[in-house]
This record gives C-alpha cells, sequence and structure tokens, in this order.
C-alpha cells in the first residue's frame, strides 16, 4: 500500500468491524478518502468519509465508485460468495482492485483437523459458534472460478500455512 500513500484513492472497507484496519488506512495516507460498512455500527476510526450499515447478504448499492474495495475476512460469513463478488465488482472504478481475506481451508492445519472431525478448524457446528458465523467455506479454487465468471484477475497474494490469512487479490 505504501507505493500509493501519494495518490489519491478512493476506498472502501467493506465490513470493517470496530474500525482497526480503517484507520489503518487513514493513518497511512491523508489523500485516501475512505467509506467503511459494517453492520455494527460502533465504527472507532476516525476520519472516514462515509459509514454505511448495509447488509452485504443483499444486492448492495454504494454511492461511490472505488479504486480499492477490501473485503477482510468477511465472505465466509456471507451466504452467497458468487453475488457478493457480483455486487463489489460493480462498485468498483475501471483498473479496480479487490483485497479479499478468508480463512485458509487448505492449510495443512485444516487438513489435519478436517480428517479427525470432518470439517475445517473454523467451521462446522464449533466454528459457526466460535467464529460468531463462519458458514461458507472459500477455497481458492471456488475464489478463483468467481473471479473467471466475473472477468476479474485473480492473484493470490499470500498463502500462510496457518488457518487465517488466505488473502486474495481480485
Amino acid at each position: 500500500m505504501n507505493k500509493y500513500k501519494d495518490k489519491t484513492l478512493h476506498c472502501l472497507d467493506i465490513a470493517c468491524g470496530k474500525g482497526a484496519f480503517t484507520q489503518q488506512l487513514i493513518d497511512l495516507s491523508e489523500k485516501f478518502i475512505i467509506d467503511c460498512n459494517d453492520l455494527d455500527k460502533e465504527n472507532l476510526s476516525k476520519g472516514y468519509r462515509s459509514f454505511y450499515n448495509i447488509d452485504l447478504n443483499t444486492k448492495f448499492e454504494f454511492k461511490n465508485k472505488y479504486d480499492f474495495i477490501f473485503a477482510i475476512e468477511i465472505i465466509e460469513h456471507l451466504e452467497n460468495p458468487f453475488q457478493f463478488i457480483k455486487q463489489m465488482k460493480k462498485h468498483l472504478n475501471p483498473g479496480g482492485i479487490i483485497f479479499l481475506s478468508t480463512p485458509n481451508v487448505n492449510s495443512f492445519f485444516d487438513r489435519i483437523h478436517y480428517f479427525f472431525t470432518g470439517y475445517p478448524y473454523y467451521f462446522g457446528s464449533r466454528g459457526i459458534i466460535n467464529s460468531e458465523g463462519h458458514i461458507m467455506m472459500c477455497p481458492t479454487w471456488l475464489l478463483e472460478h468467481i473471479a473467471k465468471n466475473e472477468n476479474l484477475k485473480f492473484e493470490v497474494i499470500s498463502k500462510n500455512i496457518s488457518t487465517k490469512g488466505l488473502s486474495h487479490l481480485i
């Protein structure tokens, strides 16, 4: 992100939670114009342009288009990853980038956990309670398939061997 900090960019933190990542973007560059969204209305960040309270399980509408959309650890909470990515795409400026992360269900740890329990660590009946609602596993192949269907370039930028941190650049 440092290579962009001198450019005026419109960014959306599409599931900002309390706003920790939003605040990092704001602190990185005063040229970033940040909007944020979350069902939880308690955003603790300071300096964003607009706050939305939009349910991402719907065909959502934001007032603006964005250069960057950040979807950090949200897609696994949603009912339809196909619809979610399609909706994000329509809010991208030409050449815009979606940064998406989701638990890495392909990790060695998750594969071992699956072998013994029948589901990855952050999913299943235990996972849905402990993860505040992980209902949809989104492995790399699925995200790549959705991106291809939407004519989006897809790139894995990080693949940790832990249960968290499979990041995608769409």
